[in-house]
């Protein structure tokens, strides 16, 4: 039995309660087809909707409707006739609009789609006795192998158990109820079914075993194999095994392994880190009770803003590269060549690399050259913790500097001296003493003070630094390293998912500025506003932007153009990073482009096609059908008749036509002015940057523009249904589902000082609407510019390598890392605010423009000043 065969051998039986019901079909393949084919004259099938094309208006003898239309129709039910996988897209599209008009939402097999996912959302993390509870009642469970029964590790790719689940499965046998493994058909078999013998030594393990046949039948199989048995089918993914079985009568629990819900607002966090908040004076007075005091120094004292120290070696081949130097694979021969001399110097670890290599003595001088100055350009003082080595230069202390370091000690001090590291009187380096802190160094400091002084230690590593020190009785305290304080506040996900080079040198850079102080208060809800918004600032929305703009610097080298269009108001922060790569000459030029939903509408809302979809904006923002001319196309008041009695609003809209196409008139004309103004010409082909959109700006502006456009966008919510053919996104793919959820909390950081745009008028000046933030949201996103901007350029000219494109899972990790950020209060939807804006907008008339904005910002500005 195909099928389709399938679907209709049980579509009676399951929509039979809905006969008389005015149905909507949504989807035009085959199943579509032989639905309408074999009930039409059974069901009342009121249309079709499709998301492929049809160019007829009939489609089977139905009217072809459209999914804006869905407020103003009156409809029953919607059915998806699309397999499973597609059904999803297309239940993500029109959910909330079936929802909110109280309109069914059914799959072809007969399945509630709104109470579906509303089951499955409601899925969480179950300890043992939740799940026992779960599975109890059923007489068979199935687990997914991959992803669920085991995790597959990163890196090896490996299967790893999960106990719990293990257990479970154990618990189950015990309890005489039928275990079930699901292979994914994109791995190895014979890899998973390794690991479940492993795992479960079971001699009937292969009749267990469900093995994935196309999308559907293998579901299906198992129901018809068992057909009086309750089964639950336990698994990670949404639609293929938590949605799929339900249509085969398999109950599913969706096992979530992360959360993708929107962030935990501030002090909402479940337990508070314990904090001394007088960790710094406990040490002065461990200080004072010292005589000889000595520091380590890297980690400690001084901190590189790479994720890891070797990642010194591979940007010096960067640079090296950058040069012309043929030094493919130095990165890997400089480590060698230290470990294998075990202590040795800067100058005979580039005598082995030069053997090895068989470098002439230019090519060596110069690379060792150029790693001293990568060194010195990523290395930064940990002020917190030099402040107590100055501290214990004032109190008369000896203070010495205990290093495991391959720089000699005339190099070592040079560094020292540039990041303002003084007053101490010995400096002891282990490639000069021939001996590391964990065989003999700390001899030598102790050899330094035979008088009996009391020495206390001060460092990073709790075995070199630590351990190392109680051989030869010397006091130690150790300060955690920034990578110690950020993996135990969460951002070992964030540091794993940093993979190349530039990735890793983002990660660290972030985490030297959010951890360099190892006596702030981890509980983010008890800081300072200003320092939450710091650190919003800089390790969340400076990685996006920076990931955002080396994919985009990848795809304008692809594909080129006649210049990069930053829409207002999103595209403010993005274009001030890009007007700041001075360092890239072959850049397109760049333009912030005034226009928005809004304004760019105005120009088509003489296309009659838009009507019923402006309607439905009006119902959904609780917009009368006056309100809806007034608000969403700009007629004034004496323009606006009053609604007929039953009138609908497409109706009402369409007597008021003449006006709305003056409207239109006026507001392309404006735009072709403002257009001509910037010097933008016919014909030419501009990229498009904005936020989190489907590009309905970009849609409308292909309409009235006399040029070409092509969309490089952070991302959408709803990535499959782009309204531009020429659209595309940096956050597809469900690791960016969190970044996604929250991207109001950061469109809110990205966006402009200036109101949103109402329109351009007729002379080509744009025009303000009326301002819905407060003083201190738009201060504060100021702020958040002024962090991220700094941030961004020493990044760039740092660590970025033309070409190299940071993995969006890498700013999306970041991102998660913290459960608290800060937040605006107001959110930024010009048409959602636009029934209130436009009574403050009617009620002062006002009509400022970008040239007024500029002059009062400025005059404001210096009002603050003085």
């Amino acid at each position: 039995m195909t099928e389709t065969e399938y679907v209709l051998s049980h579509f009676e039986e399951k929509f039979h309660q809905f006969l008389g019901k005015r149905i909507v079909l949504h989807g035009s393949r085959q199943y579509a087809e032989a639905i309408i084919d074999r009930f039409h004259l059974i069901f009342h099938f009121a249309g079709i909707m499709s998301r492929d094309p049809l160019e007829s208006p009939l489609f089977h003898s139905l009217p072809v409707l459209r999914e804006e239309d869905i407020p103003l129709l009156e409809i029953d039910m919607i059915i998806l006739t699309e397999r499973v996988k597609h059904a999803e897209k297309v239940y993500r599209a029109i959910w909330e609009s079936c929802e909110r008009n109280g309109i069914l939402l059914y799959n072809m097999y007969g399945l509630d789609e709104l109470e579906t996912h509303r089951d499955l959302q409601d899925s969480r993390l179950l300890d043992l006795k939740e799940w026992k509870q779960l599975c109890a009642p059923y007489q068979i469970v199935a687990f997914e192998v991959m992803d669920t029964f085991f995790r597959v590790d990163q890196y090896s790719g490996e299967l790893i158990q999960r106990e719990e689940f293990r257990v479970l499965a154990l618990w189950l046998l015990e309890q005489g109820i039928d275990l079930k493994f699901s292979l994914r058909k994109s791995a190895p078999e014979e890899m998973q079914r390794k690991a479940l013998h492993e795992s479960l030594p079971l001699p009937d393990l292969e009749t267990r075993l469900i093995r994935r046949q196309g999308e559907d039948l293998s579901f299906r199989f198992l129901r018809e194999d068992h057909p009086a048995k309750k089964i639950l089918y336990i698994g990670n993914g949404l639609v293929n095994e938590c949605i799929l079985p339900r249509c085969y009568g398999i109950d599913t629990y969706w096992f979530q392994t992360r959360s993708y819900v929107p962030l935990m607002p501030v002090g909402s966090r479940d337990e508070r880190i314990p904090f001394d908040t007088d960790q710094a004076e406990k040490i002065r007075e461990r200080i004072d009770q010292s005589s000889v005091i000595s520091f380590d120094v890297f980690d400690t004292l001084l901190l590189r803003k790479t994720l890891f120290p070797r990642d010194v070696f591979a940007l010096t081949e960067y640079r090296g590269k950058r040069l012309g130097c043929p030094v493919e694979g130095f990165a890997a021969v400089r480590e060698a060549a230290e470990r294998e001399l075990g202590g040795g110097n800067l100058y005979a670890i580039y005598d082995r690399i030069r053997t090895v290599c068989a470098w002439d003595e230019e090519l060596t001088r110069k690379m060792c050259s150029l790693e001293l100055e990568v060194e010195y350009s990523v290395i930064v003082p940990r002020t917190e913790v030099t402040a107590l080595l100055d501290y214990a230069v004032r109190q008369g202390k000896t203070v010495v500097l205990t290093s495991d370091m391959y720089l000699p000690e005339p190099l070592f001090r040079d560094l020292l001296r540039e990041k303002d590291i003084s007053g101490f009187d010995r400096l002891f380096v282990s490639c000069d003493c021939g001996k590391g802190k964990m065989d003999g160094l700390f001899d030598e400091l102790r050899r330094m003070h035979k008088g009996g002084e009391k020495i206390l230690h001060i460092g990073d590593d709790p075995e070199a630094d630590g351990r190392a020190c109680e051989r030869y009785g010397i006091d130690s305290l150790i300060i955690p390293s920034v990578l110690t304080l950020a993996v135990s506040q969460g951002w070992r996900s964030a540091i794993l998912s940093a993979r190349t080079l530039t990735e890793r040198c983002l990660v660290g850079m972030a985490l030297t500025e959010l951890f360099r102080d190892p006596f702030q208060n981890p509980n983010l809800s008890e800081r300072a506003s200003e320092e939450r918004l710091k650190r919003f600032a800089i390790g969340a929305v400076a990685p996006l932007a920076i990931g955002h703009m080396s994919w985009m610097l990848a795809k304008l080298k692809e594909t080129p153009c006649d210049g990069v269009l930053f829409l207002a108001r999103d595209g403010c922060l993005p274009m001030k990073i890009y007007q700041a790569l001075d360092f890239y000459q072959e850049l397109p030029p760049a333009t912030y482009y005034y226009a928005n939903r809004r304004s760019s509408f105005l120009c088509c809302a003489d296309d009659d096609r838009y009507i019923p979809m402006i309607a439905g904006f009006g119902n959904h923002f609780e917009l009368s059908p006056p309100e809806i001319l007034s608000t969403l196309y700009s007629l004034p008041e004496d323009r606006i008749e009053q609604q007929n009695k039953g009138e609908s609003a497409a109706e009402y809209i369409r007597r008021h036509w003449g006006a709305v196409s003056e409207v239109a008139k006026k507001a392309r004309q404006g735009y072709h002015a403002y257009t001509e103004r910037l010097g933008l010409k016919d014909g030419g082909r501009y990229a498009v940057v904005d936020f989190i959109a489907r590009g309905t700006t970009q849609m409308y502006m292909e309409r009235f523009l006399p040029f070409t456009l092509f969309g490089l966008y952070f991302g959408s919510e709803t990535p499959d249904e782009r309204l531009c053919r020429d659209i595309d996104h940096y956050l597809t793919g469900r690791e960016n589902e969190t970044l996604l959820k929250n991207f109001i909390e950061l469109e809110s950081a990205f966006i402009s000082p200036e109101p949103s745009v109402d329109h351009i008028s007729p002379g080509g000046e744009v025009v303000f609407s009326e301002e819905i933030r407060d003083r201190d949201e738009i201060d504060g996103a100021l702020q958040v510019h002024e962090f991220v901007l700094r941030f961004s350029k020493e990044f760039f000219s740092l660590f970025y390598e033309t070409g190299e494109v940071i993995r969006s899972q890498v700013p999306a990790e970041m991102f998660a890392a913290d459960g608290c950020h800060w937040v605006q209060s107001s959110a930024y939807d010009d048409w959602a605010k636009r029934k209130t804006a436009t009574k403050n907008w009617q009620n002062s008339r006002r009509t400022e423009t970008a040239d007024t904005f500029e002059k009062n910002k400025t005059a404001a500005e210096k009002g603050n000043e003085a």
